[in-house]
């Protein structure tokens, strides 16, 4: 069920590329981007989804599932926001989107505890974290309910599920004016729970027909194409509802035997999460070149810059930061590499020996017709 996700994956932070191209102000493209916004609902179900599943292919001790969450999450975006707070701090200038910090701003940042900014907007130093900040509260919930389970899968999700439902309907009645309060009880959250469920009914063997997911991938992805079009608000209910049908159809067509195989989907998959956090880079640089070009030519260089520069620099960043940190800091623990970590070693390793099995063939194939 991995390849499928993803590629899903990559699929969800090249969405969230696309929002932030469209706020390129010269553009002048308004809202033409605005279903891009569905790919932080779509990774918010896939996370839903993947912790159930790697859970009930390797159960772990509540610390051991959380230390596997922080050693994935925690050093990439640490070293965002350590860089931005020492250049903005230092120079006074703001950079990605960001206020002059105070050190409470920051060490709140790397705690994952959400604050309004001078500004006025609910993000950490480095903006796009306020994504991660769910996800962090995610995995403290899970770990709870791990711990309150006792192991056992339908027992965990239940946990988690109640817990998760629980700020969502508190967020709605109570609609508290706290302002990490009002945060983690956003209805954003039940995009967790939508990926549960899925994983749920996966591992159970309760999937769609093949047919059927098929029709239904192309069903999520109009209607998460349309969706602003239609007056949908921003990761509502309903959009993580339908990127949880496109995780169901996704899980389905794999397990009906339809498997993404393209290595740059899966590689991409792989570093998606550098993807997501390093692309406000690529963008800026696309907005700069693009302010110099013909009009007409504005939005294609906007869009080819933002999108090579950004899969460039997230592969450079997977290959020569993300990898190598996660495999220093398991080895100092002495912990094992969850399951989707393992998947995408997988993929890895056969897209890097890929060359090396063509020329093979290659070779023996000369040496047939000599």
């Amino acid at each position: 069920m991995l390849n499928n996700l993803q590629a899903l994956r990559a699929v969800a932070a090249l969405l969230v590329v696309l929002v932030h191209v469209g706020a390129i102000t010269h553009l002048g493209v308004g809202t033409l981007f605005a279903f891009g916004h569905s790919g932080v609902d779509l990774f918010f179900v896939i996370s839903g989804f993947v912790m159930v599943y790697t859970f009930a292919r390797r159960p772990l001790s509540p610390g051991g599932f959380l230390l596997n969450r922080i050693i994935r999450v925690v050093p990439l975006y640490w070293a965002f926001t350590i860089a931005l707070f020492v250049v903005t701090f230092a120079t006074g200038y703001p950079l990605m989107q960001s206020t002059r910090p105070t050190t409470v701003e920051f060490i709140q940042s790397l705690a994952f505890i959400p604050f309004r900014k001078a500004d006025g907007v609910m993000q950490p130093l480095y903006f796009l974290g306020w994504t991660l900040n769910y996800e962090m509260m995610f995995y403290v919930l899970f770990t709870a309910a791990i711990a309150v389970g006792g192991g056992r899968v339908t027992r965990v999700v239940g946990v988690a599920l109640a817990a998760v439902v629980a700020l969502a309907v508190a967020g709605w009645v109570f609609t508290p004016a706290v302002a990490w309060l009002s945060f983690y009880t956003g209805s954003i959250v039940l995009a967790f729970a939508v990926g549960m469920v899925v994983a749920l009914l996966s591992l159970r063997g309760i999937v769609l027909p093949r047919r059927i997911a098929g029709a239904a991938l192309a069903i999520s992805a109009v209607a998460l194409l349309i969706a602003p079009s239609l007056g949908f608000r921003l990761h509502s209910p309903w959009i993580g509802l339908v990127s949880g049908m496109a995780v169901a159809a996704a899980v389905a067509l794999e397990q009906g035997g339809w498997r993404a195989r393209s290595p740059s989907a899966l590689l991409l998959g792989a570093a998606s999460y550098a993807l997501y956090l390093s692309h406000p880079f690529a963008t800026a640089l696309s907005d700069r070149v693009s302010a110099h070009v013909p009009p007409v030519f504005a939005l294609p260089v906007a869009l080819a810059i933002s999108l090579l520069v950004a899969i460039a620099l997230a592969l450079a960043i997977h290959f020569a930061f993300e990898r190598p940190v996660t495999a220093v800091l398991r080895k100092l623990v002495d912990h094992r590499r969850p399951v989707l970590d393992e998947a995408e070693d997988g993929v890895v390793h056969a897209l890097l020996h890929e060359d090396a099995r063509q020329d093979a063939a290659a070779q023996g194939a000369a040496q047939i017709r000599g």
